[in-house]
């Protein structure tokens, strides 16, 4: 028995260590000189963790556990100490008995209270990765993003790790980047350098040096030595986007937020299937989005707001089914919104505005269960609001302001009991005000100035507690100021200037002792200025003018910075 083997079941017999698995590589092609992995584990009751390897097959999919004979952590064992064990071989998908072999070795530890960057408390263990070096010595630990184990996590089922990404033995990182696609990566960035004037970034450290990619600023690598980050944003990157970038194949994450890139976005961008993250945020890029963009099929953020695309939306990205933040705002699109949208199954969050999109607002949204916010605000969106959008069960921001909407507002979005903020000012809504709006409980701004809606405002408003904001001027509004909004006492803002109302001001307003705006002018209001509005002494502006008040103005709100008191012309209350 080798030296080795011996003290590995040693180490077995005292500890009940994990066991280590090696991975077998093929090198058919470029992708074959890797192989990722993924750590998977389970607690037993006996105070033991199981750990194996599943491997990623060839078609994405997960393969079987490989369970090696000696693979369990005893959660008893001294905490800060690695413990690992002799590797076994399995191999890659695809591979032939030949094929040149990576071991590695699962190693976990139990942690100390708070140890690591993340502080975690007693009773977690970390898992690691290492992968044997072709001197023959273990490699640094690879840490999955996803490697923190409770020991008290429920018994008996299975959890995953953070994948990992392993390559063929390489004396160094340099070798590595002799095969091709990671020197096709370096082509890639050496033209982003010249085509952006990379010599006047902000931080172009290493950049065209002959050091590894990933010590390059802004590029994060794999250990196959290929680019799988790049982060550049607010680095004064000027210039057009070079399409070598779509060779970048195994890139998640790219970010250009906020630098000055001209140009259109090239469609090779469009196959970097392996793309989370892309982020052009804040540029000065041009012509239309392509159509490409919708082959990112893992992409979940998708963000080309504030720069200058023009054309229509491409109906492609309506393919993106992972995709959860799509941002266009502030851009200069036209056309309509692709219904196609509505496929987006995952979308947490859709912004439109700031465009010259028109036509109407496809239906299509309302199967966007996910959605927690909708901006279509700043278009000439013309046509009623859909009742459908009533069906969005999470939403929390609904602007559809500055637009040409008409119609009436939907009784439906009253059941978006989680909205937040409802901007629907400064369109041509028709109708009444539904009284089903006094249903959202958690509201806290509502915008419904600028329309043509007409009838009461509903005593059903009053319900809004945690409203701040309520703006319902330039309408059409009729009757008397609801009593019961003097119940919001949130409100810094009651604005209903500009409508037909009528009546007396109800004395409930002197409530609102955190009101900062009151604007009642240009209505039809009657009676005495209530001496109970002297109770709002932190009101900033006070408009009643143009309305048909008696009797005196109480002495208190002469105080107020910003008011049209003096054309009421009125004698100050005793």
């Amino acid at each position: 028995m080798t030296r080795t083997r011996m003290t590995v079941l040693a180490v077995l017999a005292v500890t009940g260590c994990i066991a280590l698995l090696s991975v077998t590589a093929a090198t058919s092609s470029s992708a074959a000189h890797k192989v990722t992995v993924r750590i998977v584990h389970q607690v037993h009751a006996g105070g033991r963790i199981e750990f194996a390897l599943q491997v990623r097959d060839a078609d994405e999919s997960w393969g079987e556990r490989l369970l090696p004979r000696a693979r369990f952590f005893p959660t008893t064992a001294a905490p800060g100490r690695w413990l690992s064990a002799t590797p076994l071989t399995v191999r890659a998908p695809g591979a032939g008995d030949d094929a040149e072999a990576i071991e590695v070795r699962i190693t976990a530890r139990r942690l100390v209270d708070g140890q690591t960057e993340y502080r975690l408390p007693d009773g977690y263990v970390e898992f690691a990765l290492q992968q044997r070096r072709v001197d023959g010595e273990w490699g640094e630990r690879l840490l999955p993003q996803t490697r923190f184990l409770h020991i008290q996590a429920p018994v008996g089922h299975w959890s995953r790790g953070g994948w990992l990404t392993l390559c063929l033995p390489m004396a160094s990182a340099a070798m590595f980047e002799d095969i091709g696609s990671a020197a096709s990566d370096r082509a890639a960035l050496v033209a982003l350098y010249h085509d952006t004037q990379g010599e006047h970034w902000s931080n172009s450290t290493n950049w065209l040096s002959d050091r590894p990619l990933h010590e390059w600023h802004g590029v994060t690598a794999d250990h196959c030595g290929r680019v799988t980050d790049l982060f550049l944003q607010l680095q004064q990157l000027r210039g057009a986007i070079p399409p070598e970038l779509g060779n970048l194949a195994e890139l998640r994450s790219l970010n250009f937020y906020g630098n000055a890139l001209t140009g259109p976005i090239p469609p090779e961008l469009g196959n970097l299937t392996r793309l989370y993250s892309l982020d052009f945020y804040g540029n000065q890029l041009t012509g239309p989005i392509p159509p490409e963009l919708g082959n990112l099929t893992r992409v979940e953020s998708l963000s080309l707001g504030e720069n200058e695309l023009a054309g229509a939306i491409p109906a492609e990205l309506g393919n993106l089914g992972n995709l959860r933040h799509l941002s266009l705002y502030g851009n200069e699109l036209t056309g309509s919104i692709p219904p196609e949208l509505g496929n987006l199954a995952r979308l947490k969050s859709l912004s439109l505005g700031d465009n010259e999109l028109t036509g109407p607002i496809p239906p299509e949204l309302g199967n966007l269960a996910e959605l927690y916010s909708l901006d279509l605000s700043l278009n000439e969106l013309t046509g009623s609001i859909p009742a459908a959008l009533g069906d969005l069960p999470r939403l929390k921001w609904l602007g559809l302001s500055h637009n040409s909407l008409t119609g009436p507002i939907p009784a439906e979005l009253g059941n978006l009991t989680l909205l937040r903020t409802l901007s629907l000012d400064r369109n041509e809504l028709t109708g009444a005000i539904p009284a089903e709006l006094g249903m959202l409980a958690r509201l806290r701004i509502l915008s419904l100035d600028r329309n043509e809606l007409a009838g009461p405002i509903p005593a059903a408003l009053g319900n809004l507690a945690q409203l701040v904001w309520l703006d319902l001027r330039e309408n059409e509004l009729v009757g008397p100021i609801p009593v019961t909004l003097g119940n919001l006492a949130q409100l810094k803002a009651l604005r209903l200037s500009s409508n037909a109302l009528t009546g007396p001001i109800p004395a409930e307003l002197g409530n609102l002792t955190r009101l900062e705006w009151l604007w009642l002018n240009n209505n039809r209001l009657t009676g005495r200025i209530p001496p109970e509005l002297g109770n709002l002494t932190l009101l900033e502006s006070l408009m009643l003018g143009n309305n048909h008040f008696i009797g005196c103005v109480p002495v208190a709100l002469r105080a107020v910075a910003s008011t049209d008191l003096v054309g009421l012309a009125l004698p100050d209350c005793d």
